[in-house]
């Protein structure tokens, strides 16, 4: 999460130099939403990229659709960055 939130600053201090608002304030929402799945369901706090597992993934997209109340595409969109990490390392 604290590399979420520097990649949050840094795209924040962007905004209206080719970087749109819009998208930073869904940034924030998908960081808030995820920041709450982690407290309520998984009792962390943070935690490292080479720890997420498939099944943190599909837990994250149960929980926002059963609990937290998102559309299928919502939920699909705000899990969507943790599957291309996972892919990535």
């Amino acid at each position: 999460m604290a590399l979420f939130k520097e990649q949050l600053e840094s795209y924040k201090e962007k905004i209206g130099k080719g970087k749109a608002e819009s998208t930073y304030c869904g940034l924030v929402a998908d960081y808030k939403s995820l920041l709450l799945f982690m407290k309520t369901k998984k009792n962390i706090e943070d935690i490292a990229i080479d720890e997420l597992e498939k099944t943190f993934i599909e837990d994250c997209y149960t929980w926002m659709l059963e609990t937290a109340g998102k559309a299928n595409t919502t939920a699909f969109n705000r899990v969507n960055i943790l599957k291309i990490i996972l892919a990535i390392r």
